[in-house]
């Protein structure tokens, strides 16, 4: 696989549960997410869930009943990005994911976070085993993959992975695929609206977002901590489905 490296690439919600430290948008999470509290706290209603996260998504983790990325995209996919999108373009998006895994590896404001590996709030854990880059840089074959899967989503395809949902009421799902793979990937639609607080204000609804707790385990400072091979690069698509966007990011070593 030919490797192309982009140069570039680079609340207010008071949050009812330590899931979350946030204080607005630009936070430093100088303190760690925690998972959802035992269930009897006064705010548990308020955590993410503690229940099988897959039980709304077809799919789960059986690659054997999606097939992402196969014979079933449709012909001619190229990038789409829905008008109401928050980026103009694929690598707008990538630029947003790098500067945030940038951020929570030290190289901005925040000061270096601890690595996540696992599933967010399911049996994950913290470390500080770093094996991938705090960015990715550009491939094209993955990119290419990715493509691929934004189309076959796009059309109507069953969603490939484990279903997260947001940290706090309202954030939209992002599903993982292949976690601890070669073939690790992350998809998430991105509706109208998306980029506004949620309905207790502060953090916004896209599921990528960095006021997401579990975006922030899922990805932002997501490593697989040697669960898994070192994940060196990654791409993106893109495919808009009315005035939504499917946005998928396929990672390899």
């Amino acid at each position: 696989m030919a490797h192309v490296r982009l140069g570039g690439l680079p609340a207010l919600l008071l949050l009812l549960t330590p899931a979350c430290d946030q204080s607005d948008p630009l936070w430093p999470d100088a303190v760690a997410d925690g998972p959802a509290d035992v269930s009897g706290d006064a705010d548990a209603a308020y955590d993410p869930g503690t229940e099988d996260s897959t039980s709304s998504d077809p799919a789960g983790e059986d690659p054997g009943t999606v097939d992402p990325g196969g014979d079933d995209a449709p012909t001619g996919c190229v990038p789409s990005v829905a008008t109401s999108s928050n980026f103009t373009t694929v690598s707008e998006f990538m630029d947003f994911v790098n500067e945030q895994r940038r951020n929570y590896g030290g190289e901005g404001g925040y000061g270096r976070h601890d690595r996540w590996k696992g599933i967010p709030w399911t049996g994950g854990e913290y470390h500080t085993d770093t094996t991938f880059p705090n960015a990715f840089p550009w491939d094209e074959g993955l990119a290419a993959r990715a493509q691929e899967e934004a189309c076959r989503l796009a059309a109507g395809g069953a969603v490939a992975g484990t279903r997260v949902d947001g940290a706090s009421p309202g954030q939209k799902p992002f599903w993982i695929y292949g976690i601890n793979t070669a073939d690790w990937m992350i998809s998430c639609k991105e509706d109208p609206g998306d980029w506004e607080p949620g309905p207790f204000g502060g953090d916004l609804l896209f599921g990528l977002h960095n006021s997401n707790g579990s975006s922030r385990l899922g990805l932002h400072y997501h490593d697989f901590g040697g669960d898994g091979p070192a994940i060196n690069y990654a791409g993106a698509g893109a495919a808009e489905t009315g005035s939504s966007t499917w946005w998928v990011l396929q990672f390899g070593p």
